[in-house]
């Protein structure tokens, strides 16, 4: 019989160093999910993401090719936007220096007096970015693996079960800050296990929790369990969990899709945005009640349930007593296997302990 397994000790939840240490080998290194092409479908549309302290802004320009930026001025380093929206040109709000769509800088007041300043050689430093099924990532590492080869089956196996990827609109999204490092945040969206006990809406609702199956591909967690309403419709549930902190959903509601992302705000603090999408060809009453069911998963287990689990495992892992618990990791699938939450500590320490 093999050895229970135990999760990885409390201090890379606690210490501080753990967070400096993961911005190198972890968030600057790795795909992070930034939009939806369709939420940059215009030439000028962009859309700025948090990576752990670096902020990317993503757009698409007048060619209509996606690009990606640190959203730094070159100037004397002023965020250049926030947010999302449209716009011709960047225009840092600081000293109204203007750089191009393609980063190059258009004007600088006051230069032209100065000898041998050369716009030519100033530009917005740029970002690696791929779309991936109609998706955009960023990655700050140049020498990062592309998206297919990190996950060599999961373009087929996406586009098999949501065929219409590409072409999703955005209607709903929501930010959840949990009291937690990132990582618990993360471990507790790996498993059903606590499914019945904490998120018995969703349980008696929408998808069973004791079919609940969670698998291992190259890459990511698969998660599966079969809808609880009308099949033809709303079809089953399945999420792909994405190292280290992004998942897709599907959502027995109309076919829906959703998309969560864990952003580390620091040792104890996680933004959790979770982003609801549907087909074009919703009419307006199914857009409505997809609209109206992110808000009762806002309410239910991803605010207030989901919510006071994280914070109070939190305060557990900063207790005195804790240093290491055991991971129920059964030898066939079940929905209370844990087998996603083993996955995801095994990579973490893999990658905290390269050199």
């Amino acid at each position: 019989m093999s050895k229970p397994l135990q999760t990885i000790p409390s201090r890379y939840y606690t210490d501080p160093e753990y967070y400096r240490i993961e911005k190198g080998k972890i968030f600057y290194c790795t795909w992070q999910f930034v939009c939806h092409e369709t939420d940059i479908a215009e030439p000028g549309a962009y859309q700025t993401v948090q990576i752990a302290d670096e902020s990317i802004v993503v757009l698409r320009d007048h060619d209509g090719h996606i690009r990606a930026f640190y959203n730094v001025c070159r100037h004397r380093a002023h965020r250049i936007v926030e947010g999302s929206g449209n716009c011709s040109r960047l225009v840092c709000p600081y000293h109204a220096w203007v750089y191009n769509l393609d980063g190059s800088l258009a004007k600088a007041r006051g230069t032209e007096e100065i000898a041998g300043f050369d716009p030519k050689s100033v530009r917005l430093s740029p970002v690696r970015v791929e779309s991936f099924c109609g998706l955009v990532f960023v990655n700050l590492d140049d020498e990062s693996a592309c998206l297919d080869d990190l996950y060599p089956d999961l373009r087929e196996e996406l586009l098999n079960i949501i065929p219409g990827l590409s072409n999703l609109i955005r209607v709903h999204e929501d930010c959840i800050v949990h009291d937690c490092n990132w990582k618990v945040s993360v471990e507790n969206f790996s498993e059903c296990y606590h499914c019945p006990v904490a998120h018995k809406y969703v349980t008696t609702n929408l998808y069973s929790g004791t079919e609940y199956r969670i698998s291992t591909g190259k890459g990511y967690v698969r998660h599966y369990s079969p809808g609880l309403r009308d099949q033809e419709a709303n079809g089953d549930l399945h999420i792909w969990m994405l190292w280290p902190n992004f998942a897709i959903l599907t959502y027995p509601i109309y076919r829906s899709v959703s998309f969560r992302l864990f952003q580390s705000l620091g040792p104890r603090t996680t933004a959790y945005t979770y982003f609801m999408f549907i087909d074009p060809g919703l009419t307006d009453a199914q857009r409505k009640e997809v609209v109206e069911y992110g808000g009762t998963v806002y309410h239910s287990n991803n605010a207030i349930e989901d919510g006071n689990i994280v914070r109070n495992v939190q305060l557990g892992l900063e207790s005195r007593s804790y240093n290491q618990g055991h991971l129920v990791v059964t030898p066939t699938p079940s929905a209370e296997s844990e087998i996603g939450v083993a996955y995801f500590q095994n990579r973490y320490l893999e990658e905290i302990e390269k050199a």
